[in-house]
């Protein structure tokens, strides 16, 4: 009888074991609890320790592809992504009739495989490269890597086998265009931000936040439309000045965890109220950019009603955060980036819908 994803971990002298592959169990001659199990070692430099030849039940290959994806992050973006496609089409009359929006439909499905596959399989590639201090960081210490359910190559080959497969379908079922800004942005964020600014200079996520800023531009390609287009710039310079508060929020909470592993986000550099200082300024920034490029993108009135409400929300919680530095007031702006971004994006289709 053959028994599929049963997973077990037998550790060797040094206490660790990595586990890989799909499993197969040949169990024809063996009861319940005397099964075979099929894994692989690997190096020692993440956790998975355990007492030796001790058995551990860890999770399917399927749920650890899933985690290596990191959905709820990847997922945020595509929405953005789609609204690109929908957007485009909006804008230039082309959904009339039920042919249309299947077609529509269609182009939205090859945006979010595709976007998830390049941005989940940038960030497996980012997980493999910064596993020893996703090891030593409660945020990220429960992830498939320093867990063990996975060894770093096996997830560097999966990294690189999602970019690749992402990049091809955006090209074979949207556009040139949108492989190649998908392939160039995991790229940059794996050689540029992960490799060379994360570590080295606290405006890491300013420069960096470029890569994810593309999900827009790569929706607008797929659904036709050209890079020079104004639309999907409006929607990258969004996500863009969005990135650093957001983020911002998060290394706030998390300061003492990064000074501890050395890496120079900018309340380790610069301090607490610096930070919240630039917080201010940026969702200020992004206010402004929004309202100005929303008249210059020929954007109408709900659209700018939008911008408004919901930019200037997150100004205010950002001063609120500034005058009452503490962790609620920074969880509730962080908390808030992701609704702002949720909702701000939808509220461009809309508009061009009405």
């Amino acid at each position: 009888m053959l028994c599929w994803n049963r997973w077990s971990a037998t550790f060797s002298d040094d206490g660790r074991k990595w586990i890989s592959g799909m499993v197969i169990i040949d169990a024809s001659n063996t009861s319940d609890d005397n099964v075979y199990y099929y894994s692989f070692c690997g190096n020692d430099s993440t956790r998975g320790a355990a007492d030796m030849n001790e058995n551990v039940e860890l999770p399917s290959l399927p749920l650890v592809y899933w985690r290596l994806l990191k959905p709820r992050v990847v997922m945020l973006l595509q929405i953005t992504a789609v609204c690109g496609v929908v957007a485009y089409n909006l804008l230039n009359e082309n959904i009339v009739d039920k042919d249309d929006i299947i077609r529509v439909i269609k182009q939205s499905l090859v945006v979010l495989i595709g976007g998830t596959l390049t941005g989940g399989g940038a960030g497996t590639i980012n997980m493999w490269y910064e596993r020893d201090l996703d090891n030593k960081m409660s945020r990220t210490d429960k992830r498939p890597i320093p867990m063990g359910h996975i060894s770093p190559e096996h997830a560097l080959t999966f990294g690189i086998f999602c970019v690749s497969l992402g990049s091809v379908i955006l090209w074979k079922y949207g556009s040139i265009e949108a492989g190649a800004i998908a392939a160039l942005s995991a790229i940059f964020y794996v050689l540029i931000y992960t490799v060379w600014l994360k570590p080295r200079t606290a405006q890491n996520i300013v420069i960096g936040g470029a890569a994810g800023s593309t999900p827009p531009l790569i929706g607008w390609a797929v659904a036709g439309g050209t890079v020079t287009d104004l639309i999907p710039w409006l929607m990258f310079v969004i996500i863009f000045l969005w990135t650093p508060p957001h983020f911002w929020a998060l290394s706030l909470l998390k300061v003492d965890e990064y000074r501890k592993v050395g890496l120079p986000m900018l309340p380790v550099v610069k301090g607490e109220e610096y930070t919240r200082n630039s917080i201010v300024a940026y969702s200020t920034i992004l206010l402004l950019c929004t309202v100005i490029l929303g008249y210059q993108g020929g954007l109408g009135r709900l659209y700018l009603i939008m911008a408004t409400v919901l930019g200037g929300y997150f100004v205010y919680v950002s001063n609120r955060l500034r005058r009452e530095p503490t962790s609620e007031n920074t969880f509730r702006v962080f908390r808030y980036s992701i609704n702002y971004l949720a909702l701000i994006f939808p509220a461009i289709v809309i508009d061009l819908y009405v």
